[in-house]
């Protein structure tokens, strides 16, 4: 009875051996296919980030361009200050300037106005004293000097 004991508790371990040992492959299988999971897995990490710094260093790139436009703009935005200021400069002496002018003019028609006035006096006068010849001659040289005078200033 004992011997069919012990054989059939052998019968019974070798089948339990034979279990473990399909157990223990499918467990090897699966370890197997997890770590090719596992390398797959790191491969396409690696990859992405790879492809993570490649943007990076793309948006690295694209800053640096932003930051030379903004640059850029500040210097054409300072360079147009700058010429604006220069430009109101002038306009200030070009009004000034055409001040000057428009107050010479004045001065010079107001001189005109003035001398025309004592022409027709001296032309009054010296047909007053036309018989006095050697007077006329006197006033007629007055008359020439004052005229070259009013040519040179009008001129």
């Amino acid at each position: 009875h004992n011997e069919q004991h012990i054989q059939h508790h052998d019968e019974h371990h070798d089948h339990e051996l034979h279990d473990h040992d399909h157990f223990n492959k499918h467990i090897d299988d699966d370890i197997d296919d997890n770590e090719q999971h596992n390398v797959d897995q790191l491969h396409h990490v690696d990859e992405q980030h790879n492809e993570l710094n490649d943007e990076h260093d793309e948006h690295d790139q694209f800053n640096d361009v932003h930051e030379h436009n903004d640059d850029d703009v500040d210097h054409n935005e300072q360079h147009i200050q700058h010429h604006d200021e220069h430009h109101d400069h002038e306009l200030h002496d070009h009004d000034h300037f055409n001040k000057h002018i428009d107050d010479d003019i004045d001065d010079n028609e107001q001189h005109n106005v003035d001398q025309l006035h004592h022409v027709d006096e001296q032309h009054n006068e010296l047909n007053d004293e036309h018989d006095e010849h050697d007077q006329f001659n006197d006033v007629h040289e007055h008359n020439d000097d004052d005229v070259d005078h009013n040519e040179q200033h009008i001129q």
